[in-house]
């Protein structure tokens, strides 16, 4: 199992200098990721509003200068709000600025602060989802580097070629995140390279995984590697407690554990926790 830190980038996590700088010495305390949420509106009980928010692609750059080694991505882009060529184009410099270290995490998006209407997105889900497999077409083409064009319903390009393509090979990995039940994002994880399960009602457990996972391994076609995502907090103290809990996960096919801070917890207490390093088994 791979071990990595996910991270709010809002409130005192919205400072480039200082998140680059913590995900250096998460780096050297053994994790193997650090990965940023990607919202453009936030609200919490016990969090100011309106609350400072950094753009999370600014910090990843930051972070892959800042860093050797462990991967980085966000943890999830909602990509029916992003251009997907501007994406493309993002997500490539990214990856050759880190050295292949990119790793692309996408998902639908919520509207529960607001982040569509008030921006006057869509809201509907069906649409919602529909750009999402679009957009995601249009995505891996674009990194080919072949000459491609796309007539859709959401997207038409004309014939082009985007140029680098990525360092990484076939494709950058893509996650694609789902809240089970709902089958339809789990039918689209198993196209791609990985899978971040959430539910909406609770938490997930490791007893969730088998039937997740059963469903979603069904419907691959592919021989390729493929990584699951469980998440949730440890206490870094009780060494013992934490490798039980994270290994139910392994165990029960989870491939990285995510170590999920909550936005309400203060820089020194995000720093303490990542200093305590991974809760490995």
């Amino acid at each position: 199992m791979h071990f990595a830190v996910d991270l709010p980038h809002f409130g005192p996590f919205s400072n480039p200098h200082l998140v680059a700088e913590l995900a250096h010495e998460a780096e050297d305390a053994g994790w193997d990721g650090f990965f940023l949420w990607d919202h453009l509106n936030y609200r919490q009980a016990g969090l100011p509003d309106p609350l400072a928010v950094a753009d999370p692609w600014m910090l990843l750059a930051a972070i892959a200068l800042r860093t050797r080694s462990i991967k980085l991505g966000p943890m999830v882009t909602p990509l029916p709000r992003r251009r997907p060529w501007k994406l493309a184009r993002e997500t490539v410099t990214l990856d050759h600025l880190s050295g292949g270290r990119l790793i692309l995490g996408v998902g639908l998006g919520t509207n529960f602060f607001g982040e569509y209407h008030d921006f006057g997105e869509p809201t509907d889900d069906r649409g919602r989802a529909e750009m999402l497999d679009e957009g995601l077409a249009v995505l891996t083409h674009l990194w080919s580097g072949e000459q491609f064009s796309y007539e859709g319903k959401h997207y038409q390009l004309s014939q082009m070629q985007f140029l680098p393509k990525p360092l990484q090979q076939p494709r950058i990995p893509i996650w694609i995140a789902g809240n089970w039940p709902y089958k339809k994002p789990f039918r689209r994880a198993a196209q791609f390279d990985g899978v971040f399960p959430q539910m909406h009602e609770r938490a997930l457990t490791p007893e969730d995984y088998p039937e997740l996972l059963g469903y979603t391994y069904a419907q691959r076609t592919q021989t390729t590697p493929f990584d699951v995502v469980a998440g949730g907090l440890t206490s870094g103290t009780d060494k013992a407690q934490d490798a039980e809990r994270v290994g139910a996960f392994a165990q029960a096919g989870a491939t990285w554990w995510l170590e999920s801070f909550d936005p309400i917890q203060t820089f020194e207490q995000v720093r303490q926790r990542i200093h305590q390093g991974p809760p490995r088994f």
